[in-house]
């Protein structure tokens, strides 16, 4: 009797987890985040016109090496704007995008994802170039297909939380750089977005500016003391590169230190996509010796609800329109 009382209980036991894990299953949200350079310089109306009067005129670019280069600043963001969102909106609930600096491209790109079911936009991280003492905005801006409720921007020449502001260097210093944070709600379920795109270049002064910006990047992180129970991620061209291990030791090395700044969990990608994020050009290449750099990167925070299932793709087939592939962090979060 006694044996069959203890197998009652052991089989009410076993229903009881089974049901209770198929309603954490049944319970269970998803969420796909990407994260894309778009390509949009600020400088796009100044290089088309010289370059419009030189075509006029008839100079011959090879006599003119600036013009030459103008030539490349040329990013055809407008027509790219077109373009861009009826091809990425089918694959993300979620698009945190770098690099859309140009006023004109940027208000025909938010236009065109609002007709393709992304309505909801953060707006772009921008202040007065008065105040702000720099040419051009940060060219960040984060759209939805759910609502945004909550926006916050820091910029990091500015002192935050006893740190003080961080110089940035070269073409950079045009930009007002910082985080665009967004709180979204899918399903009333809360996800909280970190957008950000690092100092440029590869010198060791860049590097070192890299650095300060993690450290601000994980000190806004906390300071926006968000539920433990909810998700957060950190996304954004963060300039340093994870691919080019034997060629690009220097990043590794700032790849590695990344970790020591950010307590995150990089989300990677599967075993069929290609091997970076950015395929620049051959003379690049070859100062590289290599295919391209993984410098896009999602991650997601170690402190917050961790996913059940995290993995990325890198969107190869839209290579026509970014100098960057888009990546996307596709995730499910279990009773949630």
């Amino acid at each position: 009797m006694a044996t069959m009382k203890i197998q009652k209980h052991l089989l009410v036991y076993l229903s009881i987890i089974c049901i209770l894990s198929a309603c954490a299953y049944l319970h269970a949200s998803s969420i796909n985040i990407m994260s894309y350079n778009i390509f949009m310089l600020p400088h796009q109306i100044l290089a088309r016109n010289i370059i419009g009067v030189a075509d006029y005129l008839g100079i011959d670019p090879t006599y003119l090496p600036k013009i030459q280069k103008l030539r490349k600043l040329d990013s055809n963001a407008r027509e790219r704007a077109k373009k861009i969102p009826q091809n990425i909106t089918p694959l993300a609930d979620i698009f945190a995008l770098q690099e859309a600096f140009d006023t004109d491209a940027r208000t025909t790109l938010i236009e065109e994802m609002k007709r393709n079911g992304v309505p909801y936009s953060s707006g772009i991280q921008q202040r007065s170039s008065l105040y702000s003492l720099r040419l051009t905005n940060s060219g960040l801006i984060t759209l939805s297909k759910f609502p945004i409720t909550n926006i916050k921007n820091n910029y990091y020449q500015d002192s935050f939380k006893n740190q003080s502001g961080i110089p940035s260097i070269n073409s950079d210093r045009m930009a007002d750089k910082g985080v665009l944070y967004t709180r979204i709600e899918k399903n009333n379920k809360p996800y909280h977005i970190l957008s950000t795109h690092l100092q440029s270049r590869t010198m060791k002064a860049a590097g070192d500016i890299r650095l300060k910006q993690l450290t601000r990047l994980s000190t806004v992180m906390d300071a926006m003391n968000i539920p433990q129970n909810e998700p957060v991620f950190i996304v954004g061209d963060f300039n340093i590169d994870s691919h080019n291990k034997e060629s690009r030791p220097d990043q590794q090395e700032e790849y590695k230190r990344l970790f020591e700044h950010l307590d995150v969990t990089p989300v990677l990608p599967k075993k069929d996509q290609p091997p970076y994020t950015a395929p620049f050009n051959q003379s690049q290449t070859e100062r590289f010796n290599s295919e391209g750099e993984v410098i896009d990167h999602i991650f997601y925070s170690n402190k917050h609800r961790k996913p059940t299932t995290a993995y990325l793709t890198v969107e190869k087939q839209l290579g026509s329109l970014s100098d960057h592939y888009p990546i996307v962090g596709h995730f499910e979060f279990e009773g949630y």
